[in-house]
């Protein structure tokens, strides 16, 4: 039994962009149910666009064709012939292109088993999904690769991709896939035999969906969400525009760094609004969750609110050994020979793509290199990744080589980067009770390898070294700065590995998820936190901060910044909960990164704004 077309939307995507007078030909044949003339329609169509040049109606009519070989189980030619409109779309620069491509070539492979390889395609229309904000796609693509965890075992991840796919079905409207994503965890939890919550869950599906029927307007009393101590924080809430008062009951919950809670109620619609209030007289993130009667915890809305963030400080201090500790693990690390491996990977004309590999302190650090494929010196940009074990795509540094960067993206691992295997899933856990034996320590050593490496490099400009990353990724960006005094600027997107001890002292930490119950962990844990690296960055910061973020809380990223001495900028997003889950909520950070970005390639400097 095929399980895969269990995702929202059409099964197969139809390509973008077709020639008009095909397209209503076709259609016409295909709704008199005439595959044979529509292929022959778009065999026509085909062999008039080679002639004329024409790559966007060859590539719509080539992937039409696909479509049909595909429904009729010819899936040796709808794969070239998929393979063949990706390569056009990519000529053209239509990626919502190359993503119907991608998905399309991964329903073939998953219709084959080959679910590695329909994972990586999956994978691949994933990270441009994000780049576009094409949610339509992206919950499509999530979907699926719960899916393929599903049928592999991997409940936890297909659970967690399940949620994040439901989260965009509800931002795009789509009922059905809301329905269908709660059917998919509910079977999650029949596969664990935890009947009673699964359900629960079905039970759950229609009442869900009817709160979520009706929409909540959520305006805070300061549109920055920014509050003074002892000022009242306040969101109006009332009916989307033409709606009447809700019927259902909603009950909210204020809880302080996301940890304790200091206000809960029921809201009361006076003349068709209802008011959610706190005041706080110490530094502090709210964290609000509104839910309807009924409906299940994933329906839930979320606001955050800061009071005086700037007055945020550490919930413990820092070891006074902190940086001889450092110290020293630089000095050994200065010792051993880079001996780097670098070698060639074919791309595009205009770049030098290289795959490096150079020794470390009992490890090697591995990645991806580009360069512009011309004489000169270039500024460097890091880059560094977010959580996980996966291969890296080599677009990451040919994208900015194609700008004039002098571009590395590092693997987190010792791994070489188009090994999606390898390390354990569960690496941030090894270790975790002594610095000599941490995961992290090896991690942030090679990520220092990675900047000896590239400020080394001959073709460095020897004066612009920018680091950048998105969760763990903006976690190692801040680490390496703190580590590296040749750096100059970084850009560091809600950065996890702040205020690990954070359960300890009424803050909730988030990634990497320390047992804050092991007094040895929450020890060797300060050796590792952001929080404490932060005192040696001297080069100016870029951040983002989520407001209802939980795996890189902003508590600790506010803590963080506060302990920076140099210049730092801080994009706040109150409606951002982590990249991941709400990508489209990021808009802010995103236009801002690439205007700094812009700034530094052309040899100026980034002074942030105060």
């Amino acid at each position: 039994m095929n399980r895969y077309p269990q995702t929202v939307g059409r099964p197969y995507y139809l390509p973008p962009g077709p020639p008009e007078h095909v397209q209503n030909q076709a259609k016409l044949l295909q709704d008199r149910r005439d595959p044979d003339g529509a292929m022959a329609v778009h065999k026509r169509a085909e062999r008039l666009c080679r002639k004329l040049g024409n790559k966007e109606g060859l590539s719509y009519s080539l992937g039409s064709q696909a479509l049909i070989l595909q429904r009729r189980g010819d899936l040796d030619r709808a794969m070239a012939l998929h393979k063949e409109a990706e390569n056009l779309y990519g000529e053209l620069g239509n990626r919502d292109g190359v993503v119907v491509s991608l998905q399309n070539q991964a329903k073939i492979l998953q219709e084959r088993g080959d679910l590695d390889g329909a994972m990586s395609l999956h994978k691949d229309a994933e990270h441009l999904c994000r780049e576009l904000r094409n949610n339509d796609g992206l919950s499509y693509s999530l979907s699926s690769q719960a899916l393929i965890f599903q049928d592999r075992g991997d409940l936890d991840s297909a659970t967690d991709l399940h949620k994040a796919a439901q989260h965009l079905y509800r931002e795009l409207g789509n009922r059905d896939g809301v329905a269908l994503s709660l059917r998919n965890q509910a079977k999650l939890l029949q596969e664990r035999r935890d009947l009673g919550r699964a359900l629960e869950l079905l039970a759950l599906i229609f009442f869900a969906l009817r709160a979520e029927a009706q929409q909540l307007n959520f305006v805070p009393f300061n549109s920055s969400s920014i509050y003074r101590l002892g000022e009242k924080a306040r969101w109006t809430v009332s009916p989307a525009q033409g709606e009447a008062a809700p019927v259902t009951k909603y009950t909210y919950e204020i809880k302080k760094n996301n940890l304790d809670r200091i206000n809960s109620g029921t809201l009361c619609f006076v003349s068709g609004r209802a008011t959610i209030e706190a005041t706080l007289e110490e530094p502090a993130m709210l964290y609000v969750t509104v839910s309807a009667e009924g409906a299940t915890p994933a329906s839930a809305v979320h606001l955050g609110a800061a009071i005086a963030p700037a007055q945020l400080r550490p919930s413990v201090p820092r070891p006074a050994d902190f940086d001889s500790f450092w110290d020293s693990k630089l000095q050994a690390l200065s010792l051993i020979p880079l001996n780097p491996v670098a070698t060639p990977v074919a791309t595009r004309e205009d770049v030098e793509l290289l795959r490096i590999q150079v020794d470390g302190w009992g490890s090697r650090a591995h990645g991806y290199l580009a360069k512009p494929a011309k004489q000169g010196k270039f500024p460097a940009l890091v880059i560094f990744q977010y959580a996980g074990v996966y291969a890296l795509r080599p677009s990451t540094v040919i994208n900015p080589a194609t700008e004039g960067w002098l571009a590395f993206d590092v693997v987190s691992h010792d791994l070489p980067p188009e090994q999606a295997v390898g390390a354990s899933c569960n690496y941030e856990a090894i270790g975790n009770t002594n610095r000599e034996t941490s995961y992290f320590l090896k991690m942030y050593l090679r990520d220092a390898r990675a900047l000896d490496y590239i400020t080394s490099h001959p073709d460095w400009d020897g004066k612009t070294l920018v680091l950048m990353g998105t969760c763990m990724g903006g976690q190692q960006a801040l680490v390496s700065a703190g580590l590296c005094p040749q750096v100059t600027a970084v850009i560091a997107n809600q950065p996890s590995g702040a205020d690990c001890n954070g359960d300890l002292h009424g803050r909730k930490a988030g990634y990497p998820y320390w047992p804050s119950h092991d007094p040895k962990v929450m020890e060797t844990a300060l050796y590792f936190d952001i929080v404490n690296f932060a005192p040696r960055i001297k080069a100016p910061v870029l951040a983002s901060i989520g407001f209802i973020d939980t795996t890189s809380p902003p508590v600790g990223i506010w803590t963080v910044l506060n302990q920076i001495p140099g210049p730092k900028e801080v994009v706040t997003m109150i409606e951002l909960d982590h990249t991941s889950r709400t990508p489209e909520k990021r808009g802010a950070f995103r236009s801002r990164a690439a205007e700094v970005l812009d700034i530094l390639l052309h040899g100026g400097q980034f002074r942030p704004n105060q």
